[in-house]
């Protein structure tokens, strides 16, 4: 009991961390450093940080290719959950982990759906499809946590195989090292929105881990 409060305390701390940066992110030192001259917080930073990784349409590809993999593996976990679903002939008696899971990637779609066309906290760095476009947090970024922490602890509640354990997580971890990383490089996010995305991509991770330790281990 005292392990699943830890779980949900380190869970409300992140989210909590996410809720400040991003007022911080959008209130302080405010400037017109964006494109047609739309205005970022923290904007001193954000110069540097856009100065330093200008628009790099390799590295953009590679994380763009990224994204469709952690969407891709995603999707397979969704056709298990159905064929776990379907084997079982009922709703209740399927994997509750699973069951889970999907209502998680249904949490995040919602949470990517609210700062791309509800709550926009800022544009891009450069526009890259005629308009100026949403960027904070980065999608990518908090996706990539959120929906590959995720996974990577249904891999150690699945896998038995301890080598197999180890290629699947590690799987896990790369592609979210590889993916923040491109991000931050291709110049297409402000540095702020690539922290705001590994604030949230960490609270929403904490909070399945948190979830799915109750449902395993209990």
């Amino acid at each position: 009991m005292k392990k699943i409060n830890k779980d949900f305390l380190n869970t409300i701390i992140l989210f909590v961390a996410f809720i400040a940066f991003t007022i911080t992110a959008s209130r302080v030192d405010v400037g017109p450093i964006g494109p047609n001259e739309s205005k970022v917080g923290l904007s001193t930073i954000n110069h540097f940080f856009v100065v330093v990784f200008p628009w790099n349409e390799l590295f953009h590809n590679i994380s763009t290719v990224l994204g469709c993999i952690i969407i891709a593996t995603a999707f397979g976990f969704f056709i298990y959950t159905i064929i776990d679903i379907v084997k079982k002939k009922s709703l209740k008696k399927a994997d509750a982990g699973l069951i889970a899971l999907m209502v998680y990637f249904a949490l995040i779609v919602g949470i990517y759906i609210l700062f791309d066309k509800v709550l926009i906290i800022n544009y891009r760095p450069v526009i890259l499809n005629v308009v100026l476009e949403p960027s904070y947090p980065s999608t990518h970024t908090f996706m990539a946590i959120s929906i590959m922490l995720a996974l990577k602890t249904q891999f150690e509640y699945k896998i038995k195989d301890e080598d197999n354990k180890w290629f699947a997580t590690t799987f896990c971890m790369a592609i979210i090292v590889a993916t923040i990383f491109t991000r931050m490089v291709a110049g297409v996010h402000w540095f702020t929105d690539i922290i705001g995305g590994i604030l949230l991509g960490s609270a929403l991770a904490s909070l399945y881990n948190a979830v799915a330790r109750k449902i395993y281990n209990k």
